[in-house]
Parts: structure tokens; C-alpha cells; sequence
């Protein structure tokens, strides 16, 4: 559609333990086993509409000429995972060693296998640090920061994680028989490992097509744009490894331009595994009558470009009936059934009016569908398109042609109008929609439903078939994966029972060291605020407001010309007229006076009586502990509410002008016990 010349390749990677495995399994050599899927991968990619300009495999003259560890399982190390194989595990993702499985076991015959030396061939990438890894990191971070790169985000974080924690060297030979020999005499019990034998697939393959003229692909880095479609765990291998001996062999191959990675797309509530037969893949999707291009549609709906998507039965029916039915096919049914049924399935002319025009421009342009194509945004792209059928069947339900054909002939022509935009626009549907659903259409003439609702019986069948509810991914508890922890139960509670008591005894005495510290601060806060009083009593005191009445024991003693009188067996404050409220004050000097507990002495009243020429007392009597004392404190331990709910200070009541007994709301600010 663009005009690129392009060459897209792909193939069965046959060697590997895996093949070897499924071979015994089968009860057939390897061999025939990568005939019979080979043909099955071809003819589910022909059935998905998948055109490779050559599909391929790895087992060919071709790929020798460019040139174990699944028979292990056993508990991750990594992630507790109790089916993780000898070079990888399927539930965290990580590579990992055989010899590193918990509890490890022959995949065959269930035998825990015997470890023992073996002499292999390792490429030592390490010491392409020394002379080529900047080149790797130049030309990866070269092609990264190019504005049109087409990276993913995961590609780039994955690469350059493992160029910054520097390379190290890996074995590329593996003890099996099955697989690319290597073409040495003292090797020639040995075969290439897998990883490092399937990305020269990419070079065999093309020759197998081409011949010699392979190398206008893959040694013209030049002219040439190479574009690696993979999921997230082959990123390493096809963005550091395969470019790193391109790049050390200096023969001036083409290397990966963009690297196109896929997060992972999950099954229901579970991982997607074929030897565990969770999920629905290519060949029972064939088998479950659902048309290829739905399946294509859903499948690009929910690629994992830049997170962990998952497929659902129940969203897989939703999307379906919603976008596909309800949406594209039912504008496309509606303006080509309703060209046929008033029109003759013939375009009438048309009279355009500005709202015609603009639907239009907004249509054609396919700028932002092309950008995102070109970006490999395919579900963005599919969500474009999606959008333009939307705003087709909004121009439907606006202009409402069905009721325009029952108007005047002014009325018929502009229904003819709009029928013919509509057509216009479902045309233009089936050039964006192609590269996406490639057989979805139909002439004009033979209208029909493009597509058929997934009722909510057969999803639950196919649920039920294929496992998406049950089948979950175990893993072992921590006890199954290191057994010899459940030997030391006992010993490891015993350390938790310690350590918890010691945890108690530095959190009392941390606690206690912080209560110290803030009793200081109150203590040196509260000389500081006694010092200001002072200072504010003393001036006070020069500028004649205050008299001292009495000084005894550091307690000073002072009175203001404010009513108030004292007698032995109660206290009688004055109404304060400009308050309404009588000033506690009165109450604990009362109390300071009388250290021992009992009625006001009658010394304290003579005193008063002395000052005041014999007359009742009428002066309101201010304390200020400016150092030892806090009177508040003492005073209110004997200020209570009586039962009758009124004041009292060691029961005896507090008047009001010697007859009026205090209610206890009149006491603000005073704590009643």
C-alpha cells in the first residue's frame, strides 16, 4: 500500500531440546517431528491470513552452512515456580542454569539427574567490553535516539540494562544430538546451542528464498531497514547477543534497526503453555467456526505493546458484538442495504453540503492512521479505524435518510446524498481495515451482515474447553521449595522469639530516653515563661498597680483594688460587672494561704484586715509561683461540682457576694472532677 519494498520472513525454529523431548514423547525421530509442525504452523498462519514472503525453518543445508537443558526440570529459584525448565522459567521469565533448579528431575523418566563435567565452546562476549562494546552501545543508542525509531519501550529498557551491567561470556554448545553440528574434531559430539543458532535462521532462511542474492538483504546495512518482531523475553538475544557477534565479526552484516517487543498476553486468570494445554491457539482457534479476521481483530485489540494484556472469553464476546457488530458492521450493513433496497446498489449523484464535506475530510485523511501504522501502533491504528465507523454511523443517525425517502423529491435527493457519503465512507473502511481484517468485505449489490454475535452460550463452552478458569499456574509453598527449612521450624520460631523481646526492650528504653528529654524541655519552657511573668509582675509592681500583700515561701502575694472577700468558712467573690464571670484566682490563693489543708487561717485575714485599716477585705488576691510551686495544680484537686451542681472548694461552697451560691457552667475554664 506504501510502496516499500519489503522481504518478511519468518520459520519453525526446529532444533533444541524441546524437539527432542517432544519427539520422545511421540515415539518418533526429531526429523518428523519438525515435518508434521511445520506443516501445522503453515497452515495456521495461511488460515490467519499471514503472508511471509517465505516461511521457513532452521533444519536446512543453508542454516549449517551459516554455522540441552530442557530435558531438566524443577522448582525455580527465583520465583518458587515448581515446572521451571533447565534454561528458563515460564512464570518469571528469567534465564536460568540446571544446575541451579530446586529439586531437579529428568522431564523423561523423572529421575533427579546426575551433574558432570563437559568441555564446551563459550563466546566470550566479555571481552568484546574491551575493543566492540562501545560499538554496540553506540550503534543500540544510535538507533534509539533516532526520532523515527521504533523501538519499544520495553526493548530499550531491556538492552540497555544489560549493555550498563556489562556482558558476560555465554556458553553456545550443548551435549545433544539433535541440532547444528559444530565443525570442529574435537567438538563433534557437540551441537550449537539454540539461542545462539536460531537468529542465522533469519540469513538461511533468506537464502533459501533468494539464493545468493541474500546478501542485498542482509549484508547492506545501508539500504536496508530491519525490523525484529519479538516478545519480551527474546529481546536480549535479538538486541544484545545476535547484534554483539554481527557487530565482533565485522563482516559488515545488517543489524536490527527497530525491535518491536510485546509484553505478555496472559489467558483468563493464568499463563498461555502448550505442554500444559491452557488457552486456545492457532489450530483450535481454526476449529471453534469463529472467522480469522475476528480473531485478528481482538487479538490486535489487545496486543501488549506496552503492558501485560490478557484474553477473556467474556471480553473477546463484549468487543465483538460492541465494535465489530454494533459499530463497523452496522454502518456498513446499513448504507450498502440501504443503497440496494432505494438505489439499485448504484451510487446516485450527489449534491455535497458543508457537513457532507467535512465527514468526508475527516475520513480520507488517514494521516494519524498512517502514523501510527508506520510506527507499528497497531492497536491505536485499529482503534482509528474503529473511531472513523463510529462517526459514520453518528452522520447516519443524523441526517436519518429512511425518513428523507418519504419526503418531497428535494427531500429523496438529499437521501441520495447521504447514501452515497455513507457508501463512500464504508469504501474507504475496507482500505484502512485491510491490513487488519483482510477478508472482511462484500461487493456493492450483495449487502449482508459482515459478521455474527457471540452469544453467551458457546463462551461458556469454550471456557470450559479450554481450561480458562481452572487451570492456574502453581507454585510451591516456601517450606516445598527449600524442604530443609521445615527441619528447622522449630529454631528459626526460637531466633523470631528473641529477636521480638529484644525489639520490646530497646523500643521501652528508646521510649523512656525521648520521655526524659521532653520533661527537660517542658521544665526549661516553663522557667522561661515564669521569668517573663516576673519581669511583667515586676513592672507592674514599680509602676504602683500591684502591692505585694505578703511574700512566703518564694510565693508572692499581691492584691488589685477588685472586690473580693475573705471569711473562715467560705470564700465570697463579687459579680464581676463587666464579665459576668468571678475570677478563679480568689480560689487558689484561698488554698496557697492554707497549706494544711483546712479553712483559711485567721492570720491570713488579719493580715488583710491590716492593710485594709480593718475593713472587710476588697481587693482580689493574685499569686505568681515564679519557681516551685504550681498552684493551679493544688487548687483544683478540692475544686469539685457538688451534687446539687453547684461549686465547692473542700466541700465548703463559693458565694457570690456572700449569698449567692456558683453554678458550675459559671466556672469557665475550671477542671471539674
Amino acid at each position: 500500500m506504501r510502496g516499500h519494498q519489503t522481504l518478511y520472513i519468518c520459520g519453525t525454529d526446529e532444533y533444541g531440546t524441546a524437539t527432542e523431548t517432544k519427539a520422545l514423547y511421540e515415539g518418533v525421530t526429531p526429523r518428523e517431528v519438525c515435518d508434521k509442525y511445520h506443516i501445522i504452523h503453515k497452515e495456521i498462519y495461511d488460515w490467519f491470513n499471514i503472508e511471509f514472503d517465505h516461511f521457513g525453518r532452521t533444519t536446512t543445508e543453508q542454516q549449517t552452512e551459516f554455522l540441552a537443558d530442557r530435558f531438566v526440570t524443577g522448582v525455580c529459584p527465583l520465583c518458587a515456580y515448581d515446572d521451571a525448565r533447565g534454561d528458563q522459567c515460564d512464570a518469571c521469565g528469567k534465564l536460568i542454569n540446571a544446575i541451579d533448579l530446586i529439586q531437579p528431575k529428568c522431564h523423561v523418566c523423572k529421575q533427579e539427574p546426575k551433574v558432570r563435567q563437559s568441555t564446551h565452546i563459550f563466546l566470550h562476549l566479555d571481552r568484546l567490553q574491551v575493543s566492540l562494546l562501545d560499538d554496540v552501545r553506540k550503534y543500540v543508542e544510535t538507533q534509539i535516539e533516532r526520532s523515527d525509531n521504533r523501538w519499544s519501550s520495553n526493548a530499550i529498557a531491556i538492552v540497555k540494562g544489560w549493555i550498563k551491567g556489562g556482558l558476560d561470556k555465554r556458553c553456545i554448545t550443548r551435549d545433544l544430538k539433535w541440532g547444528t553440528p559444530v565443525p570442529l574434531a574435537e567438538f563433534s559430539d557437540k551441537v550449537f546451542y539454540v539461542w545462539y543458532d536460531a537468529p542465522i535462521g533469519y540469513l538461511s532462511i533468506t537464502k533459501c528464498l533468494l539464493g545468493n542474492n541474500w546478501v542485498k538483504w542482509w549484508k547492506n546495512p545501508e539500504n536496508v531497514e530491519l525490523y525484529n518482531f519479538v516478545g519480551k523475553d527474546n529481546v536480549a538475544f535479538h538486541g544484545v547477543m545476535f547484534p554483539s557477534t554481527q557487530i565482533g565479526a565485522g563482516d559488515n552484516y545488517t543489524i536490527v534497526n527497530n525491535l518491536c517487543a510485546t509484553e505478555y498476553l496472559n489467558y483468563e486468570n493464568t499463563k498461555f503453555s502448550k505442554s500444559r494445554g491452557t488457552g486456545v491457539f492457532g489450530d483450535a482457534a481454526k476449529e471453534t467456526g469463529i472467522e480469522a479476521d475476528v480473531w485478528r481483530f481482538y487479538l490486535l485489540y489487545m496486543r501488549p505493546e506496552s503492558q501485560d494484556t490478557v484474553f477473556s472469553w467474556d471480553d473477546f464476546a463484549l468487543k465483538v458484538n460492541s465494535e465489530l457488530l454494533a459499530n463497523l458492521g452496522n454502518f456498513v450493513n446499513r448504507a450498502l442495504s440501504f443503497l440496494s433496497n432505494n438505489f439499485g446498489g448504484v451510487i446516485p449523484e450527489m449534491h455535497l453540503t458543508n457537513i457532507d464535506v467535512e465527514l468526508l475530510c475527516g475520513i480520507q485523511d488517514c494521516e494519524e492512521w498512517d502514523s501510527l501504522l508506520d510506527g507499528v501502533k497497531l492497536k491505536d491504528a485499529m482503534r482509528v479505524v474503529l473511531a472513523m465507523s463510529r462517526r459514520g454511523n453518528q452522520y447516519m443517525q443524523a441526517m436519518q435518510p429512511w425518513v428523507l425517502m418519504k419526503g418531497t423529491n428535494q427531500d429523496k435527493e438529499r437521501a441520495g446524498t447521504v447514501i452515497g457519503v455513507a457508501a463512500n465512507v464504508s469504501y474507504q473502511l475496507s482500505i484502512v481495515l485491510h491490513p487488519f481484517m483482510p477478508e472482511t468485505g462484500h461487493k456493492i449489490g450483495t449487502p449482508k451482515p459482515l459478521f455474527v454475535k457471540l452469544d453467551n452460550a458457546k463462551i461458556a463452552e469454550w471456557k470450559s474447553k479450554f481450561g480458562g478458569a481452572s487451570n492456574k499456574v502453581k507454585k510451591m509453598t516456601p517450606v516445598q521449595a527449600y524442604p530443609h527449612l521445615a527441619k528447622n521450624q522449630q529454631q528459626i520460631q526460637q531466633l523470631l522469639k528473641v529477636a521480638s523481646i529484644k525489639f520490646e526492650q530497646a523500643r521501652a528504653l528508646f521510649v523512656k530516653n525521648k520521655q526524659i528529654e521532653l520533661e527537660a524541655c517542658i521544665s526549661k519552657l516553663d522557667k522561661e515563661v515564669r521569668a517573663v511573668q516576673k519581669e511583667l509582675v515586676d513592672a507592674e509592681i514599680a509602676a504602683g498597680t500591684i502591692k505585694v500583700l505578703f511574700e512566703d515561701e518564694n510565693i508572692f502575694y499581691l492584691v488589685k483594688q477588685i472586690n473580693v472577700s475573705l471569711t473562715d468558712q467560705a470564700a465570697s467573690v463579687p459579680a464581676n460587672r463587666s464579665s459576668g464571670s468571678a475570677p478563679s484566682t480568689s480560689v487558689e490563693t484561698l488554698h496557697k494561704l492554707d497549706k494544711n489543708g483546712g479553712q483559711p487561717k485567721n492570720e491570713c485575714n488579719k493580715k488583710c484586715r491590716e492593710l485594709n485599716n480593718g475593713n472587710r477585705i476588697r481587693n482580689s488576691i493574685l499569686h505568681y509561683n515564679f519557681f516551685k510551686f504550681q498552684v493551679w495544680e493544688t487548687v483544683s484537686e478540692h475544686l469539685k461540682v457538688s451534687s446539687e451542681g453547684f461549686a465547692a472548694w473542700k466541700d465548703a461552697p463559693l458565694l457570690v457576694n456572700g449569698q449567692t451560691r456558683i453554678t458550675a457552667p459559671t466556672l469557665r475554664g475550671v477542671f471539674v472532677k
